[in-house]
């Protein structure tokens, strides 16, 4: 991090540059994992009145349909290789406990909606996003979740994420 406020022009921090075959552990993680001091903290602050409801979301248009098949593949890697994105938690003892679901135990499948045929779908995509906003369990998962839009000229493709698996800097 030092190098590059010193050298913020990439010609000047190219030289200073190493190769690195450095590898990491790759392998699928289960079981349970310690809170990090901000997950210590979510748990123990009065800030946040509903834990469960604490999420953000992302939108995007598309003006070709898209492959339902292919999208559902998609999301069932990207949670296979994402463990983050398969966290439940519970208490124990007084304490939160975070817990790292086996892929194949969740209920990893995006959320279909064929709004291509109703006249006010803005009303009813909104009125759904938030009940899948407002559907999160810390306990039940999922998480992140996905959900396909088929509306008359486009479709939408919407994430949500709770901040416990992702803080809203690395989810811009």
């Amino acid at each position: 991090v030092g190098d590059i406020l010193r050298y913020p022009i990439l010609e000047d921090l190219a030289p200073l540059l190493t190769s690195s075959t450095l590898t990491h552990d790759q392998s699928m993680v289960e079981g349970e994992v310690n809170l990090t001091p901000i997950q210590h903290y979510f748990f123990e602050s009065d800030v946040i009145v509903d834990k469960h409801h604490y999420n953000q979301s992302a939108q995007l248009s598309s003006k070709a349909r898209l492959d339902k098949n292919i999208l559902s593949q998609s999301f069932e890697a990207l949670v296979k290789h994402h463990d983050a994105l398969r966290l439940r938690y519970y208490e124990a003892s007084g304490e939160m406990v975070q817990y790292n679901l086996d892929y194949k135990a969740g209920k990893n499948t995006v959320h279909f909606y064929d709004l291509s045929n109703e006249t006010d779908w803005q009303a009813q995509l909104d009125t759904l996003c938030e009940a899948l906003q407002s559907s999160f369990d810390l306990s039940e998962g999922n998480l992140f979740q996905m959900a396909h839009f088929q509306l008359p000229e486009s479709d939408h493709l919407v994430f949500i994420a709770h901040h416990l698996i992702i803080d809203g800097v690395s989810w811009r």
